[in-house]
C-alpha cells in the first residue's frame, strides 16, 4: 500500500520551517526591505505543493517549482527589467548573468551586504530551492528528509553571515521541533485501524513536547555559549578567501559587491573622510582581469614599506599628502589617490602591479593613516607621442581577452579610433562613450560579453560600472592596455578642508597604460569629471561641483 501523504498541519509548520531558516539572512543582509520578498520566496513552493499534491504528480510539481523560481526571483531582483511586473528577455538574461556570477559573489562579499542584485538573487534562489525540496520530499511523507534542505541553508548562512546568532537558531530551533511534534501527531493519527476507538487518538508527546521543545532550544542557547572553545577564533577563516592576507594571494571581483546597490540607497552615508589640498578619485583597487564574464583581480600583497616603488622626479609629478579617516567602509582595501609612494598604517601592504593598498589586518571604523601620493603630470606633448606598446610580457594580462570576444565590438572600437596614437584613441574611445550613451542607474547592469555587446549597441545606458567595463574591453581589442580601477569620486569639502565621501560617491573608471608616463585614467561615464591636474581625460579638472 502506498504511503499516505500527511495532513496540511505539519505541511504549514514545515513551511514555517523554511520560513525561519530564511531568518537567517538577517546576519548576511544590511537593512530590512529584503524580508518580505524572502518570506514570499519561502512560502510559496510549499503552498504550491499543499494546494496541487492531490491533483498533481510530483514530476509535475517539480518542473513547476524549478521554472517559478527563476521567474519569481528574477522580477523581485531585476524589476527595472521587466514589463508591468512580468519578466522579459532583458529580465532573463540579467537574471542567467547575475548567476553566472554567483560563485564570485560567495568569495569576495563583505557583510553585511546590501540586498540588491547578485547577492540578493543568490540567497533568494537557494531560499527557493530550500523550500522546494523540502516541500516534494513533504509531499512524499519523507518527514526527517524534509528537514534537511532548510538546515543546510541556516548552516550555509550561519557560515557567511555576522553578528548575534541567538534569535534566529531559537526561532529555527523552535521551528524544528513543532514540525516534528506536529508529524508525530499526524503519524498517530493515521495509523488507527478498524479495530481501535472510533474517537481520534491524540499523541500524549505533543502537549509537553512543545513546551519541553522551547526550553531545551532556550537553554542550549544559552549553555552553548558557557562550552570551552565556543568563543575562540575559528580554526579555517573562510572569510580571507574573498581578499587575502599577509603576503599570498589577494582576490576580488569588486571590493563594493555592486556598485549601482550603493548609489541606489535611500539613505547617504558618510564612509570615509580624506583631508587634502586637492580633490582627486579615490581608488580602491584595480580590476585587471576578464574572464568574459566579469572583471577581477589576483596578486601578491608584500608589505608596502618595502614593495611601494621610489617616488619620480618632481618634473613629472605632483605631490599629494591625504589624511584619510575610514568610516563604515567595511573593507580592507585603502583607500588612497594614485600612484601612492608612502602610507603610514602598520601592516599596510600593497599589491605592486597596480599599486593597490590593502590592510593586512581588520580595521576598524575611526582608523585614520596618512597616504603621500605622486600624481604623474605629463606634458600633452608627452601623451600624445606615447607609442604603442609591443611585446611586452608584464604588460600582456592588461591586453588578455576571452577567444569568443564579440568580434562586432573590436570592429566597432577600430571604427572609433582609426589609426589614432594611444593616447588620442582613449580620448576617442572616451569622447564616443560619453557623447553618444546615457547615464541610467535602471539600465541592464553586468560587464560580461553578453551585457557588453546589450550596452553597446541595444540599451545604450548604463552607470559607471558598463562605461568603464566597455571602455576597458574596447581598448583591449585595438591594443591598449587597460584596465578597470574602482573607488570614489572626490566627495563633498568642507570649510575645514575635509572631503567627506559617501556611498554616493561609489565610481569605476578606466586606466589605460601609455608607455614613457604609466597608468593614466580615463573618464567614459557623462557626468563625471576626472581631477587630475592638467586633466590628461580632456574631462574638466576644474569642473563645478
Amino acid at each position: 500500500m502506498a504511503a499516505q501523504r500527511p495532513p496540511i498541519t505539519s505541511g504549514w509548520l514545515l513551511a514555517a520551517l523554511s520560513a525561519a531558516a530564511g531568518a537567517g539572512l538577517f546576519r548576511v543582509f544590511a537593512g530590512s526591505e529584503w524580508t518580505l520578498p524572502a518570506l514570499f520566496v519561502a512560502l510559496a513552493p510549499h503552498a504550491l505543493v499543499l494546494l496541487t499534491r492531490r491533483r498533481w504528480s510530483v514530476e509535475l510539481m517539480a518542473g513547476v517549482l524549478a521554472l517559478g523560481g527563476i521567474v519569481v526571483v528574477s522580477a523581485i531582483v531585476h524589476p527595472s527589467t521587466t514589463t508591468i511586473g512580468v519578466p522579459s528577455f532583458h529580465t532573463l538574461r540579467e537574471f542567467a548573468r547575475s548567476f553566472s556570477e554567483s560563485t564570485e559573489v560567495l568569495r569576495s562579499a563583505v557583510t553585511p551586504v546590501d540586498a540588491s542584485g547578485d547577492p540578493l538573487q543568490l540567497a533568494l534562489l537557494a531560499l527557493w530551492a530550500t523550500s522546494s525540496i523540502a516541500a516534494l520530499l513533504h509531499a512524499r511523507a519523507v518527514v526527517l528528509g524534509a528537514i534537511a534542505p532548510s538546515l543546510v541553508y541556516f548552516v550555509a548562512i550561519g557560515a557567511v553571515g555576522e553578528g548575534s546568532w541567538l534569535a534566529t537558531t531559537a526561532v529555527y530551533g523552535i521551528a524544528i521541533a513543532l514540525y516534528l511534534l506536529a508529524s508525530h501527531q499526524e503519524d498517530v493519527r493515521e495509523r488507527r485501524t478498524w479495530f481501535h476507538t472510533k474517537h481520534e487518538t491524540h499523541s500524549r508527546v505533543v502537549p509537553g513536547g512543545a513546551l519541553a521543545a522551547i526550553v531545551v532550544v532556550i537553554a542550549a542557547l544559552g549553555a552553548g555559549q558557557l562550552l570551552p572553545g565556543a568563543r575562540s577564533a575559528a580554526w579555517f577563516d573562510y572569510r580571507s578567501l574573498g581578499e587575502g592576507s599577509g603576503d599570498g594571494t589577494w582576490r576580488t571581483v569588486t571590493p563594493l559587491v555592486e556598485i549601482r546597490g550603493q548609489l541606489e540607497q535611500d539613505d547617504e552615508v558618510e564612509l570615509f573622510t580624506v583631508r587634502a589640498e586637492e580633490p582627486s578619485y579615490w581608488r580602491l583597487v584595480a580590476l585587471d582581469r576578464f574572464d568574459g564574464e566579469v572583471w577581477g583581480l589576483e596578486g601578491d600583497a608584500p608589505d608596502a614599506g618595502d614593495a611601494l616603488p621610489p617616488a619620480p622626479s618632481p618634473d613629472q609629478s605632483r605631490r599629494l599628502v591625504q589624511e584619510v579617516t575610514l568610516g563604515p567602509l567595511a573593507t580592507r582595501w585603502l583607500p588612497a589617490a594614485y600612484q601612492p609612494r608612502a602610507v603610514s598604517l602598520d601592516d599596510a601592504r600593497v599589491i605592486p602591479e597596480s599599486l593597490t593598498l590593502v590592510a593586512g589586518d581588520e580595521v576598524d571604523p575611526g582608523t585614520t593613516y596618512t597616504v603621500v601620493s605622486d600624481i604623474p603630470t605629463p606634458s600633452r606633448t608627452e601623451l600624445q607621442s606615447s607609442p604603442y606598446v609591443t611585446d611586452d610580457p608584464e604588460l600582456a594580462r592588461y591586453l588578455e581577452l576571452p577567444g569568443d570576444f564579440p568580434e562586432r565590438v573590436r570592429e566597432l572600437a577600430t571604427a572609433i579610433v582609426g589609426g589614432q596614437s594611444p593616447y588620442d584613441a582613449a580620448r576617442s574611445l572616451q569622447r564616443y562613450l560619453r557623447d553618444n550613451f546615457a547615464y541610467d542607474l535602471n539600465g541592464p547592469a553586468g560587464h560580461s560579453e553578453d551585457a557588453l555587446e546589450d550596452f553597446l549597441f541595444e540599451s545604450r545606458r548604463g552607470f559607471c560600472e558598463q562605461f568603464s567595463a566597455a571602455f576597458a574591453a574596447m581598448g583591449r581589442s585595438i591594443g591598449l592596455p587597460t584596465r578597470v580601477a574602482v573607488g570614489f569620486t572626490p566627495g563633498t569639502r568642507g570649510t575645514d578642508g575635509v572631503y567627506r565621501v559617501t556611498n554616493l560617491e561609489a565610481h569605476a573608471w578606466p586606466e589605460v597604460f601609455l608607455a614613457g608616463i604609466g597608468w593614466t585614467a580615463f573618464e567614459p561615464t557623462p557626468g563625471r569629471f576626472e581631477p587630475t591636474p592638467g586633466d590628461p581625460t580632456g574631462t574638466g579638472a576644474l569642473a563645478p561641483d
